[in-house]
């Protein structure tokens, strides 16, 4: 039968196999939406609405506010925001797999001192 320690550890590394794919599934999917923002940025600056259509005071306005404001937000959005939270999800990502081989190793050394007491 297992010690306690041994099925805690166990159980630990378990935890953070799941809390791994959790987050690698949430990396690959913030990844797929940074792709779609970068492939759509132009969609935030149309449609082009021509002066025969839309002119004067509040057409020029929004034109400005829309090449200048709406841009720089969406350009705050993929490049700042999903790009910090990308990188902190791959840099909770690496420390969570080297915690993953810090507990295969305590695993093993817990077993092998398991079976040399069997055999005392």
């Amino acid at each position: 039968m297992f010690d306690s320690s041994l099925s805690t550890l166990y159980s630990t590394l378990q935890l953070k196999q799941e809390h791994l794919s959790r987050l690698s599934k949430a990396n690959y999917e913030l990844e797929h939406i940074y792709d779609e923002f970068y492939m759509n940025v132009d969609y935030c600056t149309n449609p082009n609405l021509p002066p025969n259509l839309w002119n004067g005071k509040t057409a020029k306005r929004f034109d400005t506010d829309r090449d200048t404001e709406i841009r720089a937000n969406y350009d705050q959005i993929m490049n700042v925001q999903l790009t910090a939270t990308i990188n902190l999800l791959k840099a909770e990502i690496s420390s969570l797999k080297a915690d993953i081989v810090h507990l295969h190793e305590r695993i093993q050394r817990a077993e092998e001192e398991q079976m040399k007491k069997k055999e005392e």
